[in-house]
């Protein structure tokens, strides 16, 4: 920062000393636009919290997570962040991206679900309601109960959970951002999911790895990369999204899919070329198409 900007960052954390929190709100903004700086940002952060004005809070502090988990005191202003907006979820998941505090992070997001379920009873029955009934809408609404589902305490969100992967209706997308999340977190716990083959599969959660982890995933973006890594950057972009976005509709039972990496990869880069495929390539392809027709339902 040059001397201006170091002038307006001293003067804001006067404002700070003398709770003048909405005027250091108006001094730090327009401070934090310019410098992007982390420090910057946890004053800002500290001020709209004392203003009343945690969601927006929030939002702002997500420019800089891996700089509040990064120390304890930083990851402390995050969790403490998250449970003033009443993002008890979200605050689990950060929790756990700072092992060596989440422990007692973790502690203090339960003893704030427990004040929550005592305070708030009604209004979270509510949200698990609504939360449970995710799948009787478009993706669209599907995406947005799942995020006013974050604002639930971790027994709540679970059984919300455990009901929706089995529910028929709830999109393939979001079965796989509450496996995410519940990865994430680490439970110990029995789960049945209805696959995109229209089966049940029993699992337990603790065994979800995180996708990027999976072997045959790793496996195929290498194959990407030293395909089109060299020659041609914009077709490996395009590759690897629709990789990507197939993997997660696979997620987590992606080798029942994919039994041969290779083959896949020939099948996605083919662009439709191939006209007498191996039956291994063939069977990719038909995996392939069916997770294009999902997509275009969602559309």
């Amino acid at each position: 920062m040059n001397e201006e900007q170091i002038r307006q960052l001293d003067k804001a954390r006067q404002l700070i000393r003398q709770d003048k929190y909405h005027q250091a709100v108006r001094q730090l903004t327009p401070l934090n636009e310019e410098t992007g700086d982390y420090e910057v940002n946890r004053l800002l952060v500290k001020a709209l919290q004392h203003d009343g004005q945690v969601q927006l809070a929030i939002k702002v502090a997500e420019d800089h997570v891996d700089d509040y988990l990064g120390s304890k005191d930083g990851a402390r202003q995050l969790i403490l962040l998250e449970i003033a907006g009443q993002q008890f979820i979200t605050a689990r998941r950060q929790a756990a991206f700072a092992p060596q505090w989440g422990q007692q992070l973790t502690a203090e997001i339960t003893q704030a679900e427990k004040q929550a379920e005592s305070a708030t009873a009604a209004t979270l029955r509510a949200q698990l309601k609504s939360f449970y009934h995710l799948g009787d809408g478009s993706f669209e609404e599907q995406r947005q109960r799942l995020i006013d589902a974050e604002q639930l305490p971790l027994k709540m969100y679970l059984t919300g959970a455990l009901f929706l992967l089995r529910d028929p209706f709830a999109k393939p997308l979001i079965k796989s951002s509450i496996l995410e999340t519940l990865q994430t977190l680490q439970i110990n716990q029995q789960a049945t999911m209805l696959w995109i083959d229209q089966r049940e599969y029993s699992f337990n959660l603790r065994d979800l790895q995180p996708l990027t982890k999976v072997a045959e995933v790793a496996t195929m973006q290498k194959m990407l990369n030293d395909k089109y890594g060299q020659s041609d950057p914009s077709t490996l972009a395009a590759m690897t999204d629709e990789l990507q976005l197939q993997m997660i509709f696979l997620y987590p039972f992606i080798s029942k899919a994919v039994t041969s990496p290779r083959d896949w990869v020939t099948a996605l880069t083919s662009f439709g070329t191939l006209v007498t495929p191996s039956e291994s390539v063939g069977k990719a392809q038909k995996w392939q198409q069916k997770i294009q027709r999902l997509v275009d339902q969602m559309r």
